[in-house]
């Protein structure tokens, strides 16, 4: 197809009957089994920005992690970047990553669930899904969309 025809496809979904009620269902879950974000300052070598480690509730309340790094003594409101880390990555660590947050920008670097050992270190497990799965994590559980 042509870029201009590829901006306007919409393919014909099989949507499942319980689609909606699944999501409702999964996000409830969640919220009912959240505790309150936690952040707190991270131990690490950096010494001129300000360094968080982020602890907040995700899928069936399963801590996910993330640092937070902002300029030294900031006050006034800043502008946010969130970075996700790729597939088979994690947050790493904290000195890692410092270059928006060197440029002004409070830098939220998140963890991917059940991920971090491939090419970087992750903190955030993931407990759930079983069953047959290539190398990295997209397939764990697939076979179930409770497990999945």
């Amino acid at each position: 197809m042509a870029v201009e025809e590829l901006r306007e496809y919409r393919p014909a979904l099989a949507e499942p009957a319980d689609l909606d009620a699944f999501w409702r269902a999964t996000i409830d879950e969640a919220r009912a089994a959240a505790t309150e974000p936690v952040l707190a300052p991270a131990d690490t070598p950096v010494s001129e920005l300000e360094v968080f480690d982020l602890t907040f509730s995700g899928f069936a309340g399963e801590p996910v992690k993330g640092w937070v790094i902002r300029p030294r003594g900031a006050t006034e409101p800043r502008p946010v970047v969130v970075q996700y880390i790729g597939y088979g990555g994690g947050r790493g660590h904290a000195h890692e990553n410092l270059a928006w947050a060197a440029s002004g920008y409070v830098h939220l670097i998140m963890d991917t669930r059940g991920q971090g050992s491939q090419w970087t270190l992750g903190e955030t497990a993931d407990p759930h899904g079983s069953g047959p799965a290539i190398p990295g994590y997209m397939t764990r559980g697939i076979h179930d969309p409770h497990e999945y």
